[in-house]
């Protein structure tokens, strides 16, 4: 009969591993007495050291000292050339009574994802490369708003105390009416300003997302821009199977010619419109003080960021998102307009482009 080696070290060794293991669960878990970071999804180290991943859509920082979370999200981690990322920030009252928060002295939050003049105590930022808690104030920030519709913190009225809510991101401050602490805006690219304002897609590469509060709390997120395997321009977008075409259109005499155009089928109320030149010269479409059209009802703004209603997009003829919009003869470009929800393209919709003097109308679905 073979005999069975002894196993009495079996218990020892598994007692000195499962200590060691609550050692280190200790050590992860246990949080910092004022201030812990915690982010959702499975990290994995990158080439520069920081731990990220295409799973991490979620991250918070929790200041226990004052009772509040700054948490920020994204919809995905990685998207497509053209298109757009959506973030959304949430300053949370932890405590169960109302937690009344004062602005430090001479403290700001980042102003270029701002389209109006806020008064949150919460901002965000888009830095181009891979950047972590280490490095991140070396980061240059991208201006995600045209400069003429951006506001600063610093404006008139901007808060110097908010109120939260119990265990809610409700605010209420002095000066205004209650309002949710949170921003939710979704980004398509940033601008520039080489001899003019000129808007970007975000190219491909890799992005990092800062969230801030007034008060130190500081979350990181990160996303991919990979290449678009199918542009947005006139050779693509008719065999794509989100857009119908139409021809039912009526057009008065102009620089401009309209192919045609092709209503959206997940989103009802855009329209996307095929545009070139009637003559040999290169137009420039829009005002280049308010990037704005005249769409009939009202000025449409260029700015691809937060709700689309009432806005319009340009797409170069390779299918590159960008501004400001630029007809070529003998090429087409598109235009992506989105209507106010009480506007109704099946009941004629009228465009007026106005260039230099010349105005000129198009009529769709009469």
């Amino acid at each position: 009969m073979t005999t069975q080696p002894s196993r009495r070290w079996i218990p020892v060794t598994a007692t000195i591993a499962l200590a060691a293991v609550l050692l280190i669960a200790a050590i992860v878990i246990l949080p910092h007495p004022e201030k812990t970071t915690t982010t959702t999804g499975v990290p994995t180290t990158s080439s520069t050291g920081l731990r990220t991943s295409p799973l991490q859509l979620t991250t918070s920082d929790y200041n226990s000292s004052l009772g509040i979370e700054l948490t920020t999200s994204i919809a995905r981690s990685t998207i497509s050339e053209n298109e757009g990322v959506s973030m959304y920030l949430s300053l949370d009252n932890t405590l169960a009574i109302q937690n009344n928060l004062t602005r430090p002295a001479g403290k700001n939050l980042p102003s270029s994802s701002y389209e109006t003049c806020s008064q949150l105590p919460v901002g965000g930022a888009i830095f181009r490369g891979n950047y972590d808690v280490d490095n991140a104030s070396q980061g240059a920030p991208l201006d995600l708003i045209s400069p003429n519709e951006e506001v600063v913190n610093g404006c008139a009225g901007f808060p110097n105390s908010w109120s939260l809510a119990p265990m809610s991101n409700d605010l209420t401050y002095p000066t205004g009416p209650a309002a949710p602490a949170a921003m939710n805006m979704t980004y398509w690219g940033y601008w520039t300003n080489n001899g003019g304002e000129v808007f970007r897609p975000f190219s491909t590469g890799i992005y990092t997302i800062e969230g801030q509060d007034l008060w130190g709390q500081v979350t990181l997120l990160h996303f991919q821009v990979v290449v678009n395997e199918n542009p947005l321009d006139c050779v693509t977008i008719g065999s794509n199977s989100s857009f119908a075409k139409s021809v039912n259109f009526s057009a008065s005499s102009g620089p401009l010619e309209l192919g045609g155009f092709f209503e959206n089928l997940r989103a009802n109320n855009t329209l996307v419109l095929e545009f070139s030149t009637t003559g040999n010269s290169t137009l420039s479409v829009g005002d280049p003080y308010t990037q704005s059209i005249q769409f009939g009802f009202g000025p449409f703004l260029f700015s691809p960021n937060s709700t689309q209603e009432g806005r319009w997009q340009y797409y170069s003829p390779n299918g590159t998102l960008g501004y400001p919009a630029i007809v070529y003869p003998n090429q087409c470009s598109l235009v992506s307009v989105t209507l106010q929800p009480f506007q109704s393209h099946f009941a004629g919709l009228p465009l007026i482009f106005a260039i230099g003097n010349q105005t000129q109308t198009f009529t769709i679905n009469p």
